[in-house]
Order: C-alpha cells, then structure tokens, then sequence
C-alpha cells in the first residue's frame, strides 16, 4: 500500500467520523488492520472483531453505530451474525463484505427473504 498516497487522500478529505462508533469484523487480519487504520484515521473509534460470536459480545456491551461484517468467518458466519446483533440492536446499520463470492445469499438477504 502507498502510506504517502493515503495520507495525502486522509488530508484531503472533508469527511469526518468523529462521535461514530464502528465495528469491524473479519476473521482475516490484515482487512481488520486496514480498516481500522482508514476509519479511525477519519475520526471514527473502531472497535474489531475476529469472529462472530467475538462481534456479538461487543455489540452487547459498547455503543456500536455500524459494523462492517464478513460474510464468511469459521465460528458464526456474516448471516448467522447479522441475524443475531439486530436482534440485540435493531437500529444497527450494517455493511457486508466479503472476499468470497456469496451473491445468491446476498440478493436473498436484500429482497428480505
């Protein structure tokens, strides 16, 4: 990754999520690392998350605005996952992602099936 060239898009953005709690979770290391360092260099507390029933802890015990899911982890997939924390906090916006095509399940979970 080029550190100047992000630094210098950091710099150049307006955006700012100062007062936005965020929670990555991603089985995969580096992804939780990045993101974190994008977020939280956008003022955003980050908090992160290696497995799903790891995400669902926090989601019960820290103010969690967004979380930013992968669809596949090997304990509780995104589903599995997603299904459980709006069930503990209905109002929580989540952002899948994964690295693993799933579309099927995706276009499912957007007609609400």
């Amino acid at each position: 990754m080029d550190t100047a060239l992000f630094e210098r898009t950091v710099e150049q953005s307006s955006a700012s999520l100062e007062g936005v709690t965020i929670l990555v979770a991603d089985d995969e290391l580096i992804v939780r690392t990045l993101v974190r360092e994008i977020l939280s260099s956008l003022g955003a507390k980050v908090l992160v998350a290696k497995q799903g029933n790891e995400a669902l802890e926090i989601i019960q015990s820290e103010p969690v605005d967004l979380m930013i899911l992968d669809i596949v982890m090997p304990d509780l997939d995104g589903f599995k996952t997603y299904e459980r924390a709006i069930a503990l906090k209905p109002d929580l916006v989540v952002v899948f992602c994964s690295g693993h095509a799933e579309s099927g399940k995706i276009a499912t979970l957007r007609t609400g099936g």
